[in-house]
Order: structure tokens, then C-alpha cells, then sequence
């Protein structure tokens, strides 16, 4: 699964240090979750994902 930050693709494919797949989910993130803050599963960024059966 390759998933990458709209429009950080670039950036994304190589390792970017704020990729989806690169940071730890914090729990204490989402427990106080404060609204216009981004969180692990907010959909504040237009996300683009392409599976691929191998």
C-alpha cells in the first residue's frame, strides 16, 4: 500500500519525515483531541492511496 500526502508526493515517496506511514500514532493524541489540530485519523489532508495486489 502506498499512501502519500496530496500534495507532498513527492517529499512522500521518498521518506518525508511527516508521511502518514513514517510517524507513531500517540494515544493521548486522540483522547484529547482538539478540533483544527491535526490528528492521526482526522481527514484534515486530502490523502491519495493505491493498493496493488501482488
Amino acid at each position: 500500500m502506498l499512501i502519500y500526502f496530496g500534495w507532498q508526493r513527492e517529499q512522500i515517496r521518498e521518506g518525508h519525515w511527516n508521511a502518514l506511514t513514517h510517524n507513531d500514532i500517540n494515544p493521548i493524541h486522540e483522547i484529547y483531541f482538539i478540533p483544527n489540530v491535526w490528528g492521526p485519523v482526522s481527514g484534515h489532508f486530502d490523502q491519495l492511496c493505491e493498493v496493488k495486489k501482488s
